[in-house]
Order: C-alpha cells, then structure tokens, then sequence
C-alpha cells in the first residue's frame, strides 16, 4: 500500500500519544448566610484522598483527581478543578468540609466585622 511506509505514534515506543483533555469544571452550589458561607461541590467517583482543598480570605480552591478506571471507561480528563472567588472574607481557619454521595460541602465562616473602638 502506498501509506505503508508511514510511521505513526503507536508504532514507535518511545512516542506515546495522550490526549491533553483540560480540567473538568465541576457543577457547584453556594449558599450564603449571615454567618457563614456554604459550597457544594458535585465530584462523583472521586476518593476522599485525593481531594485538595485550599481555602483563603477571598478564595475557595478545588482540585480532585478523578480515579484511572473512571477516567479510561468514561473518556474524562484527570481531574476536577474550580476556584471561586468570594464576596465576603471568610476565616479559612475555622472552614470544615465533609466528602459524602459524589458530593462535597464546604463551610467557611465569615469573619466578624471591624469594630468601633472607644475612646477613653
């Protein structure tokens, strides 16, 4: 045949194709109160472990590696990535989460406002 000669990179070892899918966006929730802030994040098949979150005064970050076997049977990229930017400080220090059913919560605080000093 005449495209024979042609060498692809499934022939070659060392020349390994891998499709660069980016980051899955997952499907969030935000609920605000007067005293906190609460984010739902939908991360189905997603192991406990491999759950990164960071959390600041005015960010929420999100990372999630999505497990090999889904990946290969589903044709998903590697991860689920999403950062939020929030509206109010929250105190990172005080935020839990929980990780239950594909879902993750998120809770973070508000910081307490500034206050009046008074004088003497």
């Amino acid at each position: 045949m005449i495209f024979d000669w042609c060498i692809t990179p499934f022939e070659i070892p060392f020349l390994k194709l891998e499709l660069a899918w980016p980051p899955l966006v997952p499907r969030t929730h935000v609920e605000e109160t007067d005293k906190e802030i609460i984010v739902y994040f939908e991360i189905p098949g997603v192991k406990k472990e491999e759950i990164e979150l960071y959390a600041s005064e005015r960010t929420l970050r999100l990372r999630a590696k999505i497990p090999e076997e889904i990946r290969r049977r589903m044709w998903k990229p590697k991860e689920y990535r999403k950062t939020l930017v929030l509206t109010v400080p929250v105190d990172p220090e005080k935020a839990t989460s929980k990780y239950e059913d594909g879902i993750l919560r998120v809770v973070l605080p508000k910081k307490a406002p500034g206050r009046t000093i008074p004088i003497e």
